[in-house]
């Protein structure tokens, strides 16, 4: 029985053993670009681990170009984040300056928390520069360079890139995973560049695949993804990864994969690897997993800073707009229309929520790029614009006609406005100091 559904068993504990002494490290682009939001001490060790193993590691083509498409973007997000910190800690140092005194505090006490927040100010700013300096000299960006150095995998043609976007079609349609979750990126894609985003993670499970058929060895699939066309979950709890997938990857190779979050594979590490992996760090990457899931789970960008339209992006990210657009009704329960809006509802949701994060996204590394202009190329910043562009386009086409009330799709239109303006505010910045675009 075991055999005839490997997919719902999976390897014993002897075969997982032996994976980890002789299988390949394969590491998805998001795994990558968390080193980014690491604290210091836990980045370190992860790249150790890696260049601990890197005659054993294997980056996909796929997941090479992703990590480099979006590095900046991350970058920027995190010094993003440090100054939304130093502006809280100057409000609260503001209310307590030209102050002798405090009803509530002895001065001795006040004294010594106004040098706590001068110190933590500092070293926020320190930080914040070391950040900054990564757009130019990235030694992350380096080290891995250095690990995966001859171990990238070949991108596939034009042909067999063609046969994986027809493949893809149809299992999108069948929610065959992986990456049928993704369909909303460019559900009308056209270009090349937009069915990659469309199939990425399929065109990424194909590069595996082929590369464990040639080496001839199992796999260790790390993935910070944990959507369902990933992970089998019960009752809010992953359960397991998907066994379709541990059933596809075993008929075309012969072997075994395994497949772990990033927290999984540090703890498994330290145990099969003896590697010095600390408990803060497992807990920290953990944490930072969870606290990512939780805030895309419930739609968590709704206020965007910098944004000229700031009262419209309250709606971006509030839950109880994602419920109103999942709760649209009008056709009979079981019916084929039912089914057919329910799945346009999923899309719509979907699409949404994927703009909100590029939107984010694009929204960071533009106002970088505005406070240095050289500190970044023109061609990055209006690459991610037209990503976001497409996007846009597809969700235009997408929204009219659909069956939600008025107010929502006037929401989401307002949504698509916004990221236009932010598009026409790039073209116009970048006319302003006269940079030329590649169209």
């Amino acid at each position: 029985m075991k055999n005839q559904f490997k997919g719902y068993y999976g390897p014993s504990e002897e075969v997982r053993k032996e994976i980890w002494k002789q299988g390949t490290f394969v590491f998805d682009a998001n795994v990558l670009l968390n080193l980014y939001r690491y604290s210091e001490d836990t980045r370190d060790q992860f790249i150790r681990l890696l260049k601990n193993e890197c005659l054993r590691c294997w980056l996909p083509e796929q997941c090479g170009a992703e990590y480099l498409s979006n590095r900046l973007a991350v970058i920027s997000e995190q010094i993003k984040k440090y100054s939304e910190v130093n502006d809280n800690l100057n409000g609260l140092q503001a209310s307590f300056d030209g102050q002798k005194g405090h009803p509530f505090l002895r001065a001795a006490s006040l004294k010594k928390l106004k040098k706590t927040i001068s110190d933590m100010k500092t070293e926020l700013d320190e930080s914040k520069q070391n950040i900054a300096d990564w757009i130019n000299d990235d030694p992350i960006k380096e080290a891995f360079a250095e690990i995966f150095e001859g171990r990238v995998g070949e991108p596939f043609s034009k042909e067999e890139l063609d046969g994986i976007f027809d493949d893809g079609e149809d299992r999108y349609e069948r929610k065959i995973p992986p990456g049928y979750k993704d369909a909303s990126k460019s559900p009308n894609a056209k270009t090349i560049e937009d069915k990659k985003r469309k199939f990425g993670d399929l065109i990424f499970w194909k590069q595996i695949i082929k590369k464990s058929k040639a080496d001839g060895q199992s796999i260790i699939l790390v993935t910070d993804d944990n959507k369902e066309d990933w992970w089998l979950s019960a009752n809010g709890r992953t359960v397991s990864p998907r066994p379709e997938l541990l059933s596809e990857f075993f008929a075309a190779t012969e072997r075994e994969i395994l497949i772990y979050n990033p927290f999984r594979f540090l703890e498994l590490a330290k145990k099969n690897l003896n590697e010095k992996i600390t408990e803060t760090a497992i807990d920290e990457v953990k944490e930072e997993e969870q606290t990512r899931e939780y805030f895309v789970n419930k739609w968590s960008q709704n206020v965007i800073e910098h944004s000229n339209n700031k009262t419209q992006l309250e709606f971006y990210g509030l839950e109880s707009s994602r419920q109103n657009l999942i709760g649209v009704s009008g056709t009979k329960e079981g019916s084929a229309a039912g089914e057919y809006q329910e799945n346009q509802r999923q899309v719509t949701v979907e699409q949404v929520g994927f703009l909100l994060r590029e939107y984010w996204n694009a929204l960071s590394l533009f106002h970088t790029f505005k406070s240095d202009p050289s500190i970044l190329s023109a061609n990055d910043v209006y690459t991610k614009i037209r990503e976001l562009r497409s996007g846009r386009l597809s969700l235009e086409l997408d929204t009219l006609g659909f069956g939600a009330p008025k107010n929502l799709i006037d929401e989401i239109r307002s949504l698509l406005r916004d990221i236009k303006k932010l598009e026409e505010d790039v073209r116009d910045f970048l006319s302003h100091i006269g940079m030329n675009i590649d169209e």
